[in-house]
């Protein structure tokens, strides 16, 4: 049994709603309990945290890790390290990879790496669309069974509602979430910041809000459309 005592940390922990200067145990990996500073006892080790720190690791979302296709900038081993310096521990990385994250196979792949690596727990998304082009979807039951959390086309929206309807539909089956780049790309027509007042000063392009409102409120109908997953048509391949 390997015992380490964190000293004078400031603990953020939500889950015990704790926000104060306590001293935090660890034993075998696993948080032991809050212990007082003036507490005595025997530890493998101490580490002194005064003016840091000390929370549950955080979780990302949503970053790019760049393998398979663009080792040039970054690998899942180099990309979890760079998590784990930062005090996050599981990271969920995109699907706009090359080739994209579409099959079982490709899932398999990312988790292979992640273990390799052995930093930071790594949870693969897969692609809604093959090769998130909006054509056909992909295989999103095959990728659930394989271990991926969510599946999104990245910063490439699924402007085909009918797609996005049966890509809904398979989300209900097999209950993993679609993350879609909500924006209307005919309405935002190529735009690079805000539309309004700045945009016309430095004579960019603007994009209007509505170019994000229109297509998250078409989602949100898709959304409502069905009342349960057995009621659904099963979408064309």
């Amino acid at each position: 049994m390997t015992s380490i005592r964190i000293r004078n940390g400031r603990v953020i922990d939500p889950s015990q709603r704790r926000y104060e200067v306590v001293d935090l145990v660890i034993v075998d990996g696993h948080v032991d309990g809050y212990i007082g500073q003036e507490a005595q006892g025997s530890f493998d080790r101490e580490i002194d945290a005064a003016g840091m720190v000390v929370s549950p690791g955080f979780v990302d979302l949503h970053c790019h890790l760049r393998e398979p296709g663009f080792e040039d900038k970054e690998t899942i081993a180099t990309g979890a390290m760079a998590a784990v310096a930062g005090g996050f521990t599981t990271i969920c990385c995109m699907p706009n990879t090359n080739p994209t994250i579409d099959t079982a196979n490709d899932i398999a792949f990312v988790f292979a790496a992640a273990r390799r690596a052995g930093l930071a727990r790594v949870l693969p998304l897969g692609t809604v669309t093959r090769g998130e082009l909006g054509r056909e979807l992909s295989d999103a039951t095959e990728m659930a069974a394989a271990g991926a959390v969510a599946f999104s086309d990245d910063g490439r929206p699924i402007w085909d509602g009918r797609m996005m309807r049966y890509a809904l539909t398979n989300s209900l089956r097999h209950h993993k979430p679609i993350v879609n780049h909500c924006e209307d790309p005919v309405i935002a027509d190529g735009g690079v910041m805000n539309e309004g007042r700045i945009s016309d000063l430095l004579g960019l392009k603007g994009q209007p809000p509505a170019a994000e409102e229109v297509m998250v409120a078409r989602d949100i109908e898709l959304c409502c459309a069905w009342p349960s997953a057995t009621d659904l048509p099963y979408p064309p391949r």
